[in-house]
Order: structure tokens, then sequence, then C-alpha cells
């Protein structure tokens, strides 16, 4: 709290401002770095931390570790944290966050508090806030909600990257365990309350939304193996210093395929994209989420008379699920099941309230995970059609996924003969592991050889694909040989230089003080 209020009295800073407008030359060498990090509850960030400041270190570039959830307590309640035992400080901090958000009105405030101790960082380390500091990275951890990334790819641009670290749901709950079990009894019990708690978190209006913030990354990782973390971090360091010889892995093809066909739908509730591949990476198949058309294939915008759903102006699935729950009304009707304050409403207008109106306690029921009617292929489906109809065998491909497959997805995927799927976002909806168990192992910690595996992506995402592929500096020599590592690896490849991101940091938090305070005076 004490970071951001500083900046109020900054009349010396404003001056300076005026007299430089923030046009700062910066020679490219050097230039500041920000790294994100964002898990689920339960994921340890701590071997995140730790092994990105070694390969940092490895190209001369000092960390600084800011963390996000340590100013939310205290700028919510002007006090220093006290928790009573490790549930206790993940429990509250949750709830702490989402009052903070609802305090400010702000969905992204825990992000600008993060601007603010950037700022502060750079003061302790040059003497100035608006002196950049040479060859330093701030590790920021960890983002719970998308306008929180938002800010800060607006403030830093392509020097700010998101790492978003993945573990499977039962490993959480195993490590989660481990940290409860010296201060709290019932360890297991509680580490399930709390990843339920992280999941519930996403129905609140101005809650976490690590769900949604989590396909927002630039790099995909997991934490359950050193060794593999080490490794793709190195190479990520490497693909930001514009190292040439580092070529897309299949999985990054296949995932970049999948994200370019998802740009094709117009569905009204979201994009997804699938490509089926072979195990070389050659491209067998693609799809997206978009309503078929007569004679094969999904429609396209330029063809006669499309009739998707934007076109017809609604959401089936979502008309029909109304028309049900109509149903249920008039049913309990007849029994006399229905209050008398509610017998006196008519069944649309019960069924509207209880879905869509201020009290919509049926919005989030399990009746939502009904999604059959749709009039959209679905991605995977639409991409296993496409190949079906030009005669393309799919045994041993492998499907990736932008989404994780719904449980409708996963029996054709199956019956395709496809072996591996690979994922970026979750899908809570899905019941796939538990309705096909037989023939599906979802996130297995070790293959399996007589299943289809489902497990997340790693690796470079789909958004950043292009700028850390793309040949921007020469791969050889005069004489035609190679370059040595230190030819290569001497500054990242961002360049920027008019340093505009220090006169949004400046915007970022004036705007915050202002906000907040009117909040806190309407409050008095």
């Amino acid at each position: 709290m004490s970071e951001m209020k500083s900046q109020e009295n900054s009349n010396e800073s404003e001056d300076r401002n005026q007299t430089q407008g923030f046009k700062l030359e910066a020679d490219g060498d050097g230039i500041e770095l920000v790294f994100g990090l964002i898990g689920p509850t339960g994921v340890d960030l701590g071997k995140v931390f730790e092994s990105l400041k070694v390969q940092l270190k490895a190209v001369d570039y000092e960390s600084e570790v800011i963390r996000l959830s340590r100013f939310i307590t205290p700028y919510l309640t002007g006090q220093g944290e006290q928790f009573q035992n490790e549930f206790d400080r993940i429990f509250q901090l949750m709830e702490n966050g989402t009052k903070l958000r609802e305090m400010t009105n702000q969905k992204d405030i825990v992000g600008r508090l993060g601007v603010a101790s950037i700022r502060t960082h750079r003061k302790l380390l040059t003497g100035d806030e608006l002196k950049p500091r040479k060859r330093v990275a701030y590790i920021v951890s960890s983002f719970k909600r998308p306008e929180e990334v938002e800010l800060f790819r607006q403030v830093y641009g392509k020097a700010f990257t998101l790492i978003s670290v993945y573990s499977p749901r039962q490993v959480r709950i195993q490590e989660l365990s481990k940290k409860l079990r010296s201060s709290t009894p019932n360890p297991e019990e509680l580490a399930v309350k709390l990843v339920t708690r992280d999941a519930e978190e996403e129905d609140r209006k101005l809650g976490q939304r690590v769900g949604k913030t989590f396909p927002l990354a630039d790099y995909f990782v997991t934490a359950d193996s050193k060794s593999e973390l080490d490794k793709h971090l190195q190479r990520l360091i490497r693909l930001t210093f514009g190292d040439p010889y580092i070529s897309p892995s299949r999985d990054e093809q296949g995932m970049f395929f999948a994200q370019a066909a998802a740009l094709r739908s117009l569905d009204l509730s979201r994009q997804v994209g699938a490509a089926i591949t072979d195990t070389e990476g050659s491209v067998l198949s693609t799809g997206c989420n978009e309503v078929p058309k007569f004679g094969g294939g999904q429609y396209w915008g330029e063809d006669r008379s499309p009739a998707r759903d934007f076109e017809l102006g609604h959401d089936s699935n979502v008309g029909i699920k109304a028309e049900i729950i109509e149903d249920v009304f008039e049913r309990l009707r007849a029994k006399n099941w229905l209050s008398k304050e509610a017998s006196d409403l008519p069944n649309q207008k019960l069924a509207s309230d209880s879905l869509f109106g201020k009290d919509a306690f049926l919005k989030n029921s399990l009746l939502f995970d009904v999604i059959e009617y749709g009039r959209a292929v679905h991605a995977e489906a639409a991409a296993i059609s496409d190949a079906a109809r030009r005669g393309v065998p799919l045994q041993n491909g492998r499907l990736f996924c932008t989404t994780f497959p719904c449980h409708i997805c996963a029996r054709h995927i199956v019956a395709s003969g496809v072996n591996e799927v690979i994922f970026v976002e979750p899908y809570e909806k899905s019941r796939t592991g538990e309705l096909y168990s037989d023939s599906v192992s979802v996130e297995p910690q070790e293959l399996s050889t007589g299943r289809a595996n489902f497990r997340a992506f790693v690796g470079v995402a789909p958004r950043r694909y292009i700028d850390f592929f793309q040949m921007t500096q020469p791969r050889k020599s005069q004489e035609g040989k190679i370059l040595d590592m230190d030819e290569i690896a001497k500054s990242p490849k961002i360049k920027r230089v008019v340093l505009t991101y220090l006169a949004i940091e400046e915007l970022v938090i004036r705007d915050t003080i202002q906000v907040t305070t009117a909040k806190g005076d309407a409050n008095e």
C-alpha cells in the first residue's frame, strides 16, 4: 500500500516527466524485461522462480521477484498480513482479492499495484523510477485475471512474457496436502477445498479468473519435472534473446495450426480450433466450431446465404435450455410443488429469472453442462469429419485443440483412431475422463499404450509463434559459418528506442490513485 501511496506526492517526478516528455533514449542493449507467472492453486511456482533466475543469470540478467499477493491485504485493510496457517493464507487471499476488486471496482487493481511495485524496485536500483536499470528482469507472480495480463501487455508490450504453469488437479491436491500437513488437521480434505474454491471463483463477478487467464500465456510449462522445467525455461530465454537456431517443435506447430483454424469461427460463445497431424507433424485435417452446411463442411463467410448462429441471431442451445426449464416449472406446478409467490408467475418468467435474472440460481447448475443442442459442429468433430470426407485415415494421429475436448467429441476421437490429444485450455464441463476411462487416459504421469492420452500443451503459445520463430537476424557469418553463442545472446530480441512504457506506468498509477481515493471518500 505504501508503494502506491508514495506516488501521490511525486511532484519531483512530475517535473522530470514534463521536461523529458518520457522520451528517454535506449540503445536496446539490456532492456528491462518482465516475466509474469500464472498457475492454479496448488502449483509450486517457487520452482519456476528459481529456474527462471538461473536461466536469466546465464545471460547476465539480474532478477527481481514481485509477489502480487503481498499487496492485497495491506492495501485492503491498511494492516500487514496475519494468517493463522497456510490454508488460512490461501483462502483469505482469494477472498481479499475479490474484496479489493469490489472496493475499487477495478478488475485489474492487483496488476496496477504490481506496476507500482516495479517502479519502486527501479528507484531502489537506480535512484530514479524513470531511469531503467540495464539487464534486469522483474518476475511477477501470480496473475489471476485477464485484465491484469492485458494491463501488463499495454504497459510493457513484448518485453512482457506470461508463463502459464500447468499441473493436473490430483497432483496439485497432493502438493497442497504436503504444505498443509505441518499446520492443519485433515490436510487432504482442506487441499481439495482450496482447489475447488479456486474453480468456484470463476463464477464470482469480481473473483479471480485463473481458468480464463491461463490460456493467455506466451509460453506454457509444467512444474512436475524439474529437468523438463529447466529445459523449457532455458529455451524460452534463448528465444527471447533471438537464438536463430531454435525451430518449432511438432507440438508447437500443431497448436499453431489449431489456433489458426479457431480464428475462422464466428460461434457466439467462443472460438475453438483443432488440427490433426501424423506422428511426423504433417497436417491431416483441421476444424473449428462452426455450423455445418449441406454438401459437407462448414459455412464460410463468402458462401451464398450462410446460416450461422450470428446470422440467425440466437444461440439455439441457450434457447432450448430455457424451454427445458419452462417444462420443469410446468411439471412442478402440476404437482403443486411451487410456492404461492412462484405459482402466480408464468413458466416463461420463472425460467427467465432463474437462468438470466439478478438471482439466476440455475445459471451455474449442471443443466448448463448440456451442450448437445448447439448447431455448431465442435472443432474436433469438424476435423475428424473433414478427414473422413476426404478419405484421410487418422489411425495413430495426434489431435491438437485449443480447448480440452468435451465428452461428445471424445467418443469420436477414440472411434477415429487418434491416440494422442494435446490441449491448451481446460474445460471443466467435460466428462471425458469418467465416461471413457476404458479408452482415454487424462493427464497421465506416464503415457499409456492402451488408451488415447490427453495431455496439456507445453511450449511457445500460438500468439507468440511468429515473434519467436521468424528469422530477424543473420544465421551465418560472412564466411558462411554459423554464429557462436556469444554473438547471439548479447541482448533480447525486443527493441524499444523510446521508452514510452514509463509514461504509461505513470498514467496507470495516477488513474489507480484517483479511483481508489474517490472510492475511499465515498465509503466514508
